[in-house]
């Protein structure tokens, strides 16, 4: 195998806490499993990026050390406090405060798999790519991340070769050159987790070329239960209306429309996805009625909280 270039993984440490602990122990693990098996160029970064106010460093440095302890002999990690950042604040300080060329963005619940980091990194062999985006799905294990794999943003195993939509992909799993980034960052929402899309549609529209890596796999933690994916569905509404906003102009009745029309493809697409594919997450006939209510009840107050958003602002 062919050695790695150099990479700085930053990693944020913002949604350790909405997911079970087990999930940041799973990714330490993998992480450090996964760099164990990979070539470098020359030593890689990892930084974890997390706001002091929520989280103590003394905290993080004992996660690493209890599930990841030779993470500090494989790559050059550090610790950086960005009081007050939130999701993607602490991913663009990530990028902008990046020691390489290459970044790769990661989430703190998210689990490597195997191959992951070449998969990702092998595109940038061509100069001219300046963003790679991988492949996330979400772990099942329960009624509710049955669901959340089914209903949610994220597509299934089987899905990775698929034609998807222009805007699937995450910025959980996401690496990028620095010095474009530096010239294009992105913007977002505050406190929202909404914007890459939006980065890969400038790239193109600077004439640049971003692609997929179908191979560079993530599993995501799960919501702990449905009330939290439903909740996670209202706090979704304020970063759809960011991004309608961007697409249709201020105007009320135009957000709105846009919420309307949001609302029902991915509600549709939700509901037919729980009938036809729940076999394949391992969900029994009898869980289906309150699978499909549970899909309605998050992309419900996805619309509401848009619509909420669209009145108000």
């Amino acid at each position: 195998m062919s050695a790695l270039p150099q990479v700085t993984l930053a990693i944020e440490w913002d949604n350790a806490r909405d997911v079970a602990p087990v999930w940041v122990e799973r990714h330490l693990a993998a992480l450090e499993a996964e760099l164990q098996r990979s070539r470098f160029s020359a030593p890689p970064f990892v930084t974890y990026l997390y706001d002091s106010a929520r989280v103590s460093e003394a905290a993080i440095q004992a996660q690493i050390g209890a599930h990841a302890a030779k993470l500090g002999d494989l790559a050059q990690l550090a610790l950086r406090a960005l009081p007050g950042g939130d999701y993607y604040g602490l991913k663009t300080a990530g990028v902008l405060g990046a020691s390489s060329q290459l970044v790769v963005l990661v989430d703190c619940d998210t689990v490597p798999q195997p191959g992951w980091l070449a998969a990702l990194l092998a595109p940038f062999a061509d100069p001219e790519v300046v963003a790679v985006a991988g492949f996330t799905t979400v772990a099942c294990d329960d009624f509710v991340s049955r669901v959340c794999a089914l209903a949610w943003v994220y597509h299934l195993p089987s899905e990775a070769d698929a034609r998807l939509q222009k805007n699937a992909m995450h910025t959980n799993n996401l690496a990028l050159r620095r010095d474009y980034f530096r010239a294009h960052p992105w913007s977002w929402p505050r406190g929202g987790k909404k914007g890459g899309a939006q980065f890969l549609r400038d790239v193109a529209a600077n004439g640049r070329r971003w692609v997929r890596a179908p191979n560079a796999r993530l599993l995501h933690a799960p919501h702990r239960s449905a009330a939290q994916f439903v909740l996670r569905g209202w706090n979704a509404g304020a970063d759809q209306d960011w991004s309608a906003r961007r697409k249709v102009g201020d105007a009320r009745a135009a957000r709105a429309g846009y919420a309307l029309r949001h609302f029902a493809r991915n509600a549709s697409r939700a509901l037919v996805r729980v009938i036809a594919k729940r076999r394949e997450v391992g969900m029994p006939a009898w869980q289906l009625p309150a699978a499909l209510a549970l899909a309605l009840a998050h992309w419900s107050a996805t619309l509401a909280s848009q619509l909420a958003c669209a009145v108000k602002r």
